[in-house]
């Protein structure tokens, strides 16, 4: 591939541009021969074991070397340390720091994903709710893709700190979270439930409120 055909990879910044760097650091990682590690997709049984089960937090990581020859082990490991070599050298400098002390390459994209949804902010606009709701569950959906599933209680939390830091939002997380009776956990659908009639609510008021022409 000549180098006008190279695809060039923006530098992660946050959830603003997340979608187009996964886009191309996936093409990036795909040329270099190595998208196989951060996708889980070299064969198990002659490089990697990886246990699937929900995810309870960005640093919670089951894939682990098993018993090899040497070689495939050194083999598996030199991608493994290039896949990451590409992956802090095209994320900002504060993401980097946040994933740099971990061990594998899968475990940095990983966290990057969770970064990028606990990062994501609702401006509070009934109109933008929607698309915040979508934007949460497909970056959900695409870690299930991974192998990585989202505890629903971590995925209820991730929706929650995106809620607007504001007296309002601030009174509407503490309710929702004294309303858990002992033994209940949150669901994200049930906080999906509270939120849109919440906004429902606070549509009808401001409806009530304006003046009639």
């Amino acid at each position: 591939m000549t180098g006008s055909e190279t695809t060039t990879c923006p530098i992660l910044n946050g959830p603003d541009n997340f979608q187009i760097w996964k886009f191309r650091i996936t093409v990036k990682l795909r040329q270099e021969k190595v998208w196989d590690i951060i996708a889980g997709t070299t064969t198990p049984s002659a490089s990697t074991k990886t246990q699937t089960k929900p995810l309870q937090s960005p640093t919670d990581t089951t894939t682990a070397l098993i018993s090899l020859p040497q070689s495939q082990k050194d083999n598996w490991q030199i991608q493994d340390f290039k896949a990451a070599g590409i992956i802090i050298m095209h994320v900002s400098n504060r993401l980097a720091i946040e994933v740099g002390d971990l061990d594998h390459s899968k475990e940095m994209f990983d966290k990057l994903m969770f970064i990028t949804m606990l990062d994501q902010k609702w401006d509070g606009s009934p109109a933008t709710l929607s698309d915040h709701i979508s934007s949460i569950s497909t970056a959900s959906a695409k870690l299930t893709a991974m192998k990585r599933q989202v505890d629903h209680k971590f995925l209820a939390f991730i929706l929650l700190h995106s809620l607007p830091d504001d007296t309002v939002w601030e009174l509407f997380c503490a309710t929702v979270l004294n309303s858990l009776t002992p033994g209940t956990s949150l669901s994200f659908s049930t906080l999906l439930d509270q939120l849109t009639f919440m906004v429902t609510a606070q549509q009808g008021a401001s409806s009530d409120a304006a003046p009639q022409g």
